[in-house]
């Protein structure tokens, strides 16, 4: 039968922190499990001392994650001024102000008549209203 080994919270704690950050850089759980020095590596192990400690090992992750926040914002920045693309520029204009939390606020109205119920009168009125929201002239008309 194997032996346990019995490890202190400051060796424990620092395993910890080397397989969350080989995780962090790329490297599979059992590879991360193996460079924190453990011998016995299988994938269950593996699994199981993520398990254990994940609350532990998700706090580096989001240490990790959390530090590219300003490199982030940078490359969004660069984009937005510099982008090939007027596409590219607004995308990344509208992810900087969404994570800044403004947001444009969109009014839809929609008004609903039955053509059939309007008279021709009307149905001018409704056009000429729409046009002068819009900005556009009615080319070839007749005013009512």
């Amino acid at each position: 039968m194997a032996e346990k080994m019995i490890i202190t919270k400051e060796a424990l704690k620092e395993r910890i922190r080397i397989v969350a950050e080989e995780y962090i850089n790329g490297a599979s759980r059992m590879d991360a499990y193996r460079a924190a020095g453990y011998s016995s590596v299988t994938s269950a192990n593996a699994a199981a001392f993520f398990e254990a400690h994940k609350d532990e090992i998700q706090g580096y992750v989001f240490l990790a994650v959390g530090s590219k926040v300003p490199i982030a914002i940078k490359v969004l920045e660069e984009i937005m001024l510099t982008g090939k693309s007027d596409g590219a520029r607004v995308k990344a204009a509208t992810e900087i102000l969404d994570r800044a939390g403004v947001t444009q606020v969109q009014k839809i109205e929609i008004t609903s008549k039955e053509v059939s119920e309007l008279e021709n009168r009307q149905i001018t009125e409704e056009i000429q209203e729409l046009l002068k929201k819009s900005r556009l002239k009615l080319v070839g008309g007749t005013d009512a």
